[in-house]
């Protein structure tokens, strides 16, 4: 299993918009646990995440584009090859991909010019 929240957290990070609340902040705060500040380029994966976020940084190029140059999706093939030659089992890491993939078409469409 892994956490669909910080998965789209890392892609929102990615693509230089807010992660959302912070969550291990949060629970800490109400735990009375003082946290180190985080610098601000850097973002913390889950282990059970770290495949899917690798897979999907490395990926950056694999964007298919629409004729007026849209992102559309990523180019699975390309994917796959990632993903094994970052020796990650595709089939564990492929949904995690997918939900990361429309994370992203989210917040690129949100921020494409009208």
């Amino acid at each position: 299993m892994f956490g669909p929240k910080k998965l789209l957290g890392a892609v929102r990070w990615w693509c230089g918009a807010s992660s959302g609340p912070d969550e291990l902040a949060e629970d800490a705060k109400a735990l009375g646990i003082d946290l180190p500040e985080a610098p601000a380029d850097v973002y913390l994966v889950l282990e059970e995440n770290w495949d899917a976020v690798r897979t999907f940084c490395a990926c950056a190029t694999q964007w298919r584009l629409s004729p007026s140059g849209q992102r559309i999706g990523l180019d699975y093939a390309a994917a796959q090859a990632a993903a094994s030659g970052l020796g990650a089992d595709w089939r564990e890491v492929f949904l995690q991909l997918a939900m990361m993939e429309a994370e992203a078409l989210s917040r690129f469409a949100a921020t494409s010019p009208a």
